[in-house]
C-alpha cells in the first residue's frame, strides 16, 4: 500500500502507537503498514488472543494454499497476491504473538 492510500486511515480501537525505528531493510515499512491495515479491517471479527491457537494454525495453512493457488495459476504477483502475503504475515504474526 502506498502511503497516499493511507492518507485519512484511521483505525479504530486502539490508538496508533507511533515509535522511532531503525531498520536495515526499508520494505519493511510498508509492509507492516499493510499489515496494520488489513487488521484494522478485520478488528470487527474480535481478536486474535481471544480464539484457540489451533484456528489460528488451520487460517494460516488456509491462506498459504491461497497463495499458492495463485502460484499454481501464474498469478503470484500484482494486489491479489500482495493481500494474499499479508494474510499469511498476519497469522504467523498472530502466532507469534501468543508463543
Amino acid at each position: 500500500m502506498e502511503d497516499k492510500e493511507l492518507e485519512g486511515f484511521q483505525p479504530k480501537g486502539e490508538p496508533i502507537v507511533s515509535f522511532p525505528i531503525q531498520i536495515k531493510h526499508s520494505a519493511i515499512i510498508p509492509f507492516a503498514k499493510d499489515m496494520d491495515k488489513i487488521l484494522c479491517e478485520n478488528d470487527h471479527k474480535g481478536g486474535w488472543r481471544d480464539c484457540p491457537i489451533t484456528y489460528l494454525r488451520s487460517r494460516l495453512v488456509e491462506e498459504v494454499g491461497e497463495y499458492f493457488a495463485l502460484v499454481a495459476n501464474n498469478e503470484a504477483r500484482g494486489k491479489e497476491a500482495q493481500r494474499e502475503l499479508i494474510d499469511i504475515a498476519n497469522f504467523c504474526m498472530m502466532l507469534w504473538d501468543r508463543a
